[in-house]
């Protein structure tokens, strides 16, 4: 089975591999020798005991920009299309024909650090496992073409237009064909094409289920295999690593040698939480999002410590899962939007890595100031704090509250609510652990529960929890802007050019909102707001983008699938008594676009962070 795989958790992956850093305060552990003069590069990352050297590997220890590179870096602009809106990596340069249809790559003149040659077969191998795991198919490739030794091609499916496509093929990490190429039968595009097979001709469809099933075992062939050493292509290589921190020396064969200025990184274990404050309190590190005052104050008194704040791209509140009763009824959702005091959570639970959400439309407010004109703004619902309102609504649906105060639902049953967030988010579980008191003096007896992070969000896209806390607006782009709600996380896939949706529970689906397929949106008419935001990917027409944007902006205002609490700021601080020269401009992030925060090894590249 094809899966489709977009961008998901984009502030989970900022939080994994891009938090900072600092000079390096603490003790060196016994295995690490000689000391140099220069003390190591500190960052945090999270590391899982006994995870492969394998970046397919959902635990896997590569991380981006450190050791192993794209062929080139987004820069998080609104203009995908932009050859201007990235940094080159092993691509030294590329071109995309007039239609958006063949991208062509020529490679840099790069090694890998073992001293061998990054060639196009690297890259073709790279791709031809992303097929395997099936991420390839959600980009609308058709054929990987090697042209020459370090030139080679991409060619979108045809008949289809896919928005992103230039970005997708540029922002894939690249693999040695040498570590990775035995995974694979050398037959390994036969199988690709035959199952891909969509037509009515029962001997290729026979064909294709067999190619798809060849695939789906390889897929666990490849993400668990474990290589003995890291083979990379970016500044610094990994050479050793215990559940307390990864080590990484720098790669002599990288071809950017002139601007690395750091030695060795060591990237410390964040498991959330304290460890994560107590790093930026010591000045070994930062911690981003849920920083609690006290922790802020102490953190600024620390010698070389310069916070920062840094507007990003997401959203954090509680989705529903509306296949479980009563959260696919609209008036309980619209009660909630009511009920949720959102300036008041924030103020508690986030207070230094969020805004209070105002529009209640899918997007963060600065982004809806953008796309929406003020008439279309003020057509949304504000939802002001009102449970005089939201008691209201639900008796009109059929609740009603007993002389105890006790919601009863119109099933009769009492109603009872356990809310969800993962125990390494602390800002997150604050705002279930407000959330179930103020529902609770409602007259809805609610309570939160913490499940581990290794297993919270397997359980959400599984479709286990009703009511829980969720990341909304991943990126600047409209399909990610959407795709949280309406894409794969409501059970949409692509299997070869087809859209098609699977139900709740199905396996390797994640269908967990469970969203209707249609609806009707006031002053808009009938929506199908799978196929809008799946259509945003193919289409990139400004006009019609703004235009479905619209749509589903009053849509998400109406159904209320996700109720939005903060918009998040990256936080944080870096240290910088040991290390200098960081890109920071009034303390704020100034590479690239407003909104992200690029990976310390590619600031590295661009020819920041030296030592003192």
């Amino acid at each position: 089975m094809m899966k489709k795989i977009v961008v998901a958790g984009f502030a989970m992956a900022l939080a994994a591999n891009t938090v900072a850093f600092s000079g390096g305060m603490g003790r060196r552990p016994a295995d690490r020798s000689p000391i140099s003069t220069v003390p190591p590069f500190t960052s945090i990352t999270m590391i899982q005991p006994g995870a492969p050297i394998n970046p397919f590997n959902a635990n896997g220890l590569p991380k981006i920009g450190m050791d192993l590179l794209p062929l080139a870096f987004f820069k998080q602009t609104t203009n995908p299309d932009n050859p201007a809106a990235y940094w080159p990596a092993l691509a030294q340069r590329w071109k995309l024909n007039r239609a958006g249809s063949v991208l062509t790559v020529w490679l840099r003149a790069a090694k890998w650090s073992n001293g061998t040659p990054i060639t196009a077969a690297d890259v073709k191998t790279s791709w031809a496992i992303r097929f395997v795991l099936g991420t390839a198919q959600g980009y609308y490739l058709s054929q990987v073409k090697v042209l020459g030794p370090r030139e080679i091609q991409f060619v979108e499916v045809p008949g289809t237009h896919y928005n992103m496509f230039l970005d997708s093929m540029l922002s894939q990490i690249i693999v040695p064909a040498a570590e990775y190429g035995h995974l694979l039968p050398k037959h390994i595009w036969t199988v690709i094409k035959e199952s891909e097979y969509t037509g009515h001709n029962p001997a290729a469809q026979k064909t294709a289920a067999k190619a798809q099933t060849e695939l789906t075992q390889l897929d666990k062939t490849v993400t668990t295999f474990a290589p003995a050493t890291d083979i990379a292509s970016g500044p610094f290589v990994l050479t050793g690593v215990n559940p307390g921190e990864v080590v990484f020396k720098k790669n002599p064969h990288f071809y950017g040698q002139a601007t690395i200025h750091v030695s060795e990184v060591v990237l410390r274990n964040n498991t959330g939480g304290p460890s994560d404050w107590s790093y930026m309190i010591d000045g070994i590190n930062q911690a981003t999002g849920g920083i609690p005052l006290n922790v802020l104050e102490q953190a600024k008194k620390t010698p070389g410590n310069v916070f920062y704040r840094v507007h990003v791209y997401g959203l954090a509140g509680i989705a529903f899962g509306e296949h479980h009763y009563p959260y696919n009824l609209l008036p309980v959702r619209q009660a909630f939007a009511y009920l949720l005091n959102r300036k008041s959570i924030q103020h508690v639970a986030n207070p230094v890595s969020g805004t209070p959400a105002h529009y209640l439309d899918g997007m963060i407010d600065s982004e809806t100031n953008k796309v929406l004109t003020v008439r279309q703004r003020s057509a949304l619902q504000p939802y002001a704090y009102n449970p005089a309102k939201a008691a209201a609504i639900l008796r009109k649906a059929g609740f009603r509250k007993t002389k105890r105060g006790q919601w009863l639902m119109p099933n009769g049953k009492p109603w009872t609510l356990t809310l969800y967030a993962p125990a390494g988010y602390p800002a997150w579980v604050s705002a279930v652990e407000i959330i179930a008191r103020e529902l609770t003096g409602f007259g809805i007896r609610a309570k939160f529960a913490t499940p581990e992070l290794a297993t919270y969000f397997a359980d959400q896209v599984a479709g286990t929890y009703p009511v829980s806390m969720a990341f909304g607006q991943e990126g600047p782009e409209a399909y990610y802007t959407w795709s949280p709600y309406y894409g794969t996380a409501d059970g949409y896939k692509t299997v070869g050019s087809q859209l098609v949706r699977v139900n709740p529970g199905t396996p390797n689906g994640e269908n967990w909102i469970d969203f209707p397929t249609t609806v009707n949106v006031k002053g808009v008419g009938k929506v199908s707001p799978g196929v809008l935001t799946n259509a945003l990917e193919r289409t990139s027409n400004s006009q019609t983008i703004k235009a479905t944007m619209v749509k589903l902006a009053l849509l998400t205002n109406q159904y209320v699938p996700f109720i939005p609490l903060w918009d998040n700021l990256q936080t944080g601080f870096i240290n910088q008594r040991q290390y200098t020269k960081f890109p920071l401009k009034n303390s704020q992030v100034m590479e690239g676009a407003a909104g992200y925060f690029p990976p310390v090894g590619l600031w590295m590249m661009l020819g920041y962070i030296r030592p003192r």
